[in-house]
């Protein structure tokens, strides 16, 4: 099932590299969707956490430009993932894999920053690179 939100970060992506002849980036944190408060609620905001992950280009995009508070519209789908551990019990585990994200807005902690180009993929898994950043490319 596709998933889109808007989210807010809950945790600097923690981002690791594959091993091995071609080593894939690997990007994981946690996101906050905001859940509106019920009319009763006398406007007490809660939310619902999330666990992401994210892979290859779009993991390498998501070290460079997010952070902890930064608020993002996400898309992707949700995933279960389903092991037994050494003494039989069976462990169940829910996350979102990340197909592509675009910036929504200012970061919580308020800092005057440079807004970062928004981060997607297409179908064809490539991604959109914005324009005017021809110099930090590795490539030309």
């Amino acid at each position: 099932m596709k998933t889109y939100g808007l989210v807010r970060l809950s945790k600097d992506p923690d981002v690791r590299w594959g091993q091995g002849d071609n080593p894939t980036c690997v990007a994981k944190f946690s996101v906050a969707e905001e859940i509106i408060p019920k009319p009763t609620t006398e406007g007490a905001k809660t939310a619902n956490f999330y666990n992401v992950v994210c892979f290859k280009k779009l993991a390498e995009a998501a070290e460079k430009y997010l952070r902890k508070g930064s608020m993002i519209f996400m898309e992707g789908e949700n995933e279960q993932n389903v092991w037994t551990d050494k003494n039989g019990t069976t462990h169940y585990d829910y996350q979102i894999r990340m197909t592509g994200f675009r910036f929504a807005g200012g970061s919580k902690d308020n800092s005057a920053s440079t807004p970062a180009p928004a981060a997607t993929t297409d179908d064809n898994c490539f991604m959109n690179i914005p324009e005017g950043i021809d110099e930090e490319l590795p490539f030309n």
